[in-house]
Order: structure tokens, then sequence, then C-alpha cells
């Protein structure tokens, strides 16, 4: 906050009363440019499913997603984020169509990616739509969370996500970033996905640790 001499030789007013005065002189500017649409997919053709909890918000198959995506480019709406909902049947208890190429997510993120191939795509790094039990984490049978278990899952759905093509996989789980750093670099060096760190109420902020990239020493 900018501070001003005590009144009266301080009239702040005066700055805010012209549209000049106030864009020379304002610190925060918000534009499109700033923010990320999150949408929530599902399978199908034509579904257009309410969500009862989130009044006005949607659930929309890949072919009702489109033009929305399309309405995206035209606002300069940089990003869209990715939430499914899958088929129950296709539930596990270790949540591994997470890990499926040809999920719902995959074949999203690529027809998007076909389509607007300016628009950003971000993913979410998280088991609950995909388990049975519904939990971010894979538990044993007394119902605690195995750890290691659940990054090696957590870091193949990440890398999952980055060859289906997306350009940020934002992990739901906050404290496996650096796992899934790693394992999307490894295997098959993805050097510009940017690794973000998920927290609740949907803002993001680039991982400090990881240096909110995934790359490699040399590396773009």
């Amino acid at each position: 906050m900018t501070n001003f001499a005590p009144f009266p030789a301080g009239r702040p007013r005066r700055l805010r009363r012209d549209a000049f005065t106030r864009n020379l002189v304002r610190e925060n500017v918000l534009t499109p440019h700033d923010l990320i649409y999150p949408v929530f997919v599902t399978e199908g053709q034509g579904q257009r499913v309410q969500i009862a909890s989130m009044p006005g918000v949607e659930r929309l198959s890949l072919d009702l997603l489109l033009p929305v995506a399309e309405e995206c480019v035209k606002l300069g709406i940089p990003v869209m984020a990715l939430f499914p909902v899958i088929d129950g049947s296709l539930k596990t208890f270790d949540g591994a169509e997470a890990t499926n190429p040809d999920g719902l997510v995959p074949r999203v993120v690529r027809e998007l990616k076909k389509q607007f191939p300016g628009l950003g795509v971000m993913t979410d790094v998280a088991l609950d739509p995909f388990t049975t039990h519904g939990q971010d984490g894979l538990p044993d049978e007394n119902g605690y969370i195995m750890n290691d278990e659940t990054t090696a899952m957590l870091v193949r759905q990440a890398l999952c996500q980055a060859e289906s093509g997306v350009d940020i996989v934002a992990p739901s789980d906050m404290d496996r970033c650096n796992s899934q750093c790693t394992g999307i670099q490894r295997p098959h060096p993805h050097p510009h996905h940017g690794l973000q760190r998920q927290i609740r109420l949907g803002v993001l902020r680039p991982v400090s640790r990881c240096g909110g990239l995934c790359r490699q020493p040399g590396q773009g």
C-alpha cells in the first residue's frame, strides 16, 4: 500500500478523480491474462450436467467444451484447467484409470491442443476422481494413507498427463511436487511443463522448492 502524507498535505482522492491519474498510480491491474478458467469435463456426447452444489456451473462433454475453449481464446483467457468426472465403472481402489493414456483427461487434452494450440491447458494431478473410496491418497486395509504408494501413482498420473500434451500439471496433492517433477523429467524430459502447487479454493502458486518449472540443467 502507498503511504501518503498525513492530511491535509496528503489528499489521495485527487489521484482517484481522473482516469489518467488512476492509471498512473494504481498498484494492481487485473486483465483476462491473469485468469485461469476451470471446467468440469465428463464422458459422452451432448452432456451438460448441472452441479447442484455450484449453481450455474456445469459438467460438459468434450463436444460442448470446445465452444467454451473457443470463447476463452476470444476473451484472452490464457489457460483452461480441467477437472474430470469419470464413469463409476472405471473407478478402482488404486485409481489406475488416472494413468490411462486413452482416458478422459488425455483425450480432452489432445483435442483441445489440436483445436486451440495457443490455449494453455492445465490438469489436476489428484486421485480422488478415480478411486472408489474417494480419497486423494491410497489407504491400506486400516484406512491409513500409504505415502510411497500414493506418490508412485501420482507420478504415473502426472507423466500420463504430460505425455498427452498438457501445458501445466497442477498437483492438488500438495506435498509431492518434487517427486512428480522428477518423474516427468527422467523417462521422457518435458522441460517446458510448469509444475504448479494447487492449494484450496483453486488458488495456484509456483512451487518455490522446485522453481515452478520442471527443467533439467541446460534446458529451457
